[in-house]
């Protein structure tokens, strides 16, 4: 991975880093964003439900067989369906994804992000916004990146790699001052 491009001694104190994004960055900002999707109450219950019916279906054949064509749709469409998950979340969207980013010229330049109390401005050689924290949607972070939400699924991505540990401390100050979610 490549490290921010401006580095200076004063860098603790600042509020402004300047880098370059790669495709693994988006990759990694993604499954970010896919594993809240997956933690949204609707989902988690959809899935406790499907399992739940899939362990009843189980329970109940152990005592007396359905017609064959019947177990085998309904075990075929649990374990697809479990698999399906896997490979989407592993291969399909990260390939997609690195995709993407190649499409994408804006993630070609070098970003300046920069935040204070009021919000972030993101900034690159196609334009610049300035984001109030109020404006924002919500954010999420993980131990790589941090999002900045507009709406459900639109971002600017902010890899913790650029970030040394006091400014991810002054960031969260900032973040949390105007309760956003």
């Amino acid at each position: 991975m490549t490290e921010p491009i401006t580095s200076s001694p004063s860098q603790a104190q600042s509020r402004s880093v300047t880098f370059q994004l790669d495709p693994e960055d988006y990759v990694t900002a993604n499954q970010l964003h896919v594993r809240k999707q997956y933690r949204r109450p609707l989902f988690v219950v959809f899935s406790a439900c499907v399992i739940l019916a899939y362990l009843v279906f189980f329970v109940m054949t152990r005592h007396r067989p359905p017609p064959e064509l019947i177990g085998i749709i309904v075990h075929g469409a649990f374990w697809v369906g479990v698999a399906s998950l896997f490979v989407a979340y592993f291969f399909t969207m990260p390939r997609q994804t690195r995709k993407v980013f190649h499409e994408q010229k804006g993630f070609q330049y070098p970003l300046t992000l920069s935040w204070s109390e009021d919000g972030i401005e993101v900034q690159n050689q196609q334009g610049r916004a300035t984001l109030p924290w109020g404006d924002l949607f919500r954010w999420a972070e993980d131990r790589q990146m941090i999002l900045f939400y507009h709406s459900s699924r639109i971002f600017h991505m902010l890899p913790r790699r650029v970030l040394n540990e006091a400014q991810v401390d002054d960031l969260h100050r900032c973040i949390k001052t105007p309760k956003i979610k």
